[in-house]
């Protein structure tokens, strides 16, 4: 698996094997400035998959986003989309935060389904 991005707010990684990418979100993302590069870095991911791809995104310590940062996310997914992206498989620790990130899937219409687990949310993918 080689690692695209980290920092403090997120991590992206490529497993080019599996024709996948993995998202793990954390923290309180306020405004755009917090996360400069997330849509570039986004970008650089989508040089390491192919049409087809699929996504495992991670929300377990990522708090529930602002309407800014929302916008960002939506973004972010149709980035994903127009490069190929099949489905998003999205851990959600919380009725709260399932709520969130539905209404975003729902405004770039990502399919995507969420999962309390690693194994299940993996296992869903490799479907």
């Amino acid at each position: 698996m080689e690692v695209i991005a980290q920092n403090s707010f997120y991590t992206i990684k490529v497993d080019k094997k599996k024709n996948r990418v993995y998202n793990i979100f954390s923290g309180y993302w306020q405004k755009e400035s917090d996360v400069p590069d997330y849509l570039n870095d986004g970008h650089k991911a989508m040089k390491h998959v192919s049409k087809g791809f699929t996504c495992l995104t991670d929300t377990v310590k990522m708090k529930i986003p602002s309407e800014e940062i929302s916008k960002v996310h939506v973004k972010m997914q149709k980035i994903y989309m127009d490069a190929g992206l099949k489905k998003t498989a999205e851990i959600v620790p919380s009725a709260l935060v399932k709520l969130a990130v539905k209404r975003l899937s729902d405004q770039s219409g990502m399919l995507a389904k969420a999962f309390d687990s690693w194994e299940e949310a993996e296992k869903w993918l490799d479907n």
